[in-house]
């Protein structure tokens, strides 16, 4: 379709997760955005630490977005601080033929118009269902096995554009949202993207969704109604189990004051057992802190984490 590759500005707040793999498949970015800098460390004492820890633990820094542009010689922005109006004529500046949009916020019209060829936006799920910003709750909550992405033209609504591509896989019980969707972005949208974009049609045909979802938006919510919708719906012990995998809102909503942000804190196993617990009571067994079910126990276990030690104490 065109004279050369189309030029794409990618606004992911997901690190480098679709942009290194987008580059590196030979995707023509001309520009990077995210909301703000969340991973590029500045102060100097915590950079000193987080490097110990590091070498302590074996384990590789994560390159953050900015430097990854730096690194590529990419022009790189950060939203948050900017005027809608200025984030538009920069993709204009940099003569963008289309905006790649993985997690960011709304964006008004200005902005997602910019591009010549306008915006297509990555969506964790299989639209129109679960259309918002906490899809993954939402399919856990209705016991829905059947994962996907969307990708999809931006339009004045939330996740109602016309949808270019869809793929599905399914969902093993006890899988983490954030496994879920590194797996999906991996295997299913980054394929999918490089395939769409590598031969980009601005007149590709959609398929026009519904203007009413079958399920119902995908908001996000207060510690206590999160805490009343996975302590009232039935579920047996093994859904319910599933269901805290959905997203770490169990931190404060059950864990609650026995939460400790110095600490990594994963979800156990559950067992299942005969006891006079209520629903939602926490039970203690030396390291390990578990919430009653009607029928057993699911367990949690938390491990010291040097670094969130340093940010939540030291630096905090």
């Amino acid at each position: 379709m065109n004279n050369g590759p189309i030029k794409v500005v990618v606004f992911a707040n997901t690190g480098i997760e679709i942009v290194k793999p987008l580059y590196d498949a030979g995707i023509n970015i001309v520009g990077v955005i995210e909301s703000k800098d969340r991973h590029t460390i500045t102060n100097p004492i915590k950079k000193i630490l987080t490097n110990i820890n590091r070498f302590i633990t074996g384990r590789d820094r994560a390159q953050s977005l900015r430097e990854f542009a730096d690194s590529k010689k990419i022009p790189y922005l950060t939203y948050k601080d900017k005027q809608p109006e200025d984030v538009a004529d920069w993709i204009k500046s940099l003569s963008a033929e289309l905006l790649v949009s993985h997690q960011a916020p709304i964006l008004p019209e200005v902005v997602f118009t910019a591009a010549t060829f306008g915006s297509i936006n990555l969506h964790p799920t299989l639209l129109p269902k679960y259309r918002g910003s906490n899809p993954f709750f939402w399919m856990y909550y209705h016991k829905d096995m059947t994962a996907g992405i969307t990708i999809h033209k931006i339009d004045h609504d939330i996740d109602t554009g016309g949808i270019l591509v869809q793929r599905s896989c399914s969902v093993d019980y006890g899988t983490s949202a954030e496994q879920l969707e590194r797996d999906i972005v991996k295997h299913l949208a980054v394929p999918a993207l490089i395939e769409l974009i590598t031969d980009f049609n601005p007149n590709l045909p959609t398929i026009e969704q519904p203007e009413d979802s079958p399920t119902p938006y995908a908001r996000r919510m207060e510690d206590a109604e999160y805490r009343d919708l996975i302590l009232t719906k039935g579920f047996n012990i093994k859904q319910f189990w599933h269901l805290l995998h959905a997203n770490q809102q169990w931190k404060t909503a059950l864990i609650g004051e026995l939460y400790d942000n110095a600490y990594d804190w994963q979800i156990g196993q559950y067992e299942t057992s005969e006891h006079d617990h209520p629903f939602g009571k926490l039970i203690l067994d030396k390291k390990k802190v578990g919430i009653a079910h009607p029928e057993g126990v699911v367990w949690f276990e938390r491990r010291f984490n040097l670094n969130r030690f340093i940010a939540n104490r030291v630096l905090n």
